[in-house]
């Protein structure tokens, strides 16, 4: 009957009127990331169709041209870092290493309650983003701009006698003994500075095997194999 086509069309058109909000609202909705990069990783329960709320995160985005390392380090090592400070970052991929240079970004002002340890944040843009990526295991060198330089000696090089420490130098031809204090350790070398300060070590050589049978005044030899 008219009427019943009258309401068929009137439901037709609030239908339609439904259906062009609904393209409105698809059309003005956007999935955005704070920052420009790739998806790592999604939420694997996420699928087309899924209804999503505003603020929920789905992804996790990384930028690959600059990246950021968190290093934790202990007490002896925080008192010389602060911010601003350079930092070396090398990462080894099977077609050599790679080398980019950063910079300490923040130091936290207090320690993880977990691990005891403080972390220092290092960002560094990366030379080689096809080649570096998030995740990877990498050496920092932080340079303490501040610091005195010091000479830096083989731990085998140290002659402990008579409750002093000792490197055997080579001084035209001859074995020298010379008292030096130890500052710090660094792996497989120290830090040290002769007693007398007058001396400098810079120029000299120091021996390293047969430290046991040598004496001071001995005739000795440096050399390379």
């Amino acid at each position: 009957s008219p009427s019943q086509l009258a309401q068929a069309r009137s439901a037709l058109d609030a239908l339609e009127a439904r259906l062009e909000q609904a393209r409105d609202a698809v059309a003005s909705s956007r999935v955005t990331t704070p920052i420009r990069g790739s998806i790592a990783e999604k939420s694997p329960n996420l699928v087309i169709g899924d209804l999503l709320q505003p603020g929920q995160q789905i992804a996790r985005i990384i930028d690959l041209n600059d990246l950021r390392i968190t290093l934790p380090v202990g007490q002896s090592q925080v008192f010389f870092i602060r911010d601003g400070y350079r930092a070396e970052v090398r990462v080894d991929a099977p077609s050599g290493a790679v080398t980019a240079q950063g910079v300490v970004t923040a130091v936290s002002a207090g320690s993880d309650r977990r691990t005891g340890s403080w972390n220092v944040i290092i960002d560094f843009p990366n030379p080689a983003p096809g080649v570096i990526r998030a995740g990877m295991t990498a050496d920092i060198v932080i340079f303490h701009e501040d610091a005195p330089l010091m000479t830096v000696v083989p731990i085998s090089s140290l002659v402990f006698r008579e409750g002093r420490t000792w490197v055997f130098t080579v001084q035209d031809g001859t074995a020298v003994l010379i008292e030096i204090d130890i500052i710090d350790q660094y792996g497989e070398l120290a830090a040290v500075t002769p007693m007398d300060h007058t001396i400098n070590l810079l120029d000299l050589s120091v021996l390293v095997s047969g430290l046991s049978r040598i004496q001071s005044g001995d005739p000795a030899v440096t050399g390379t194999r």
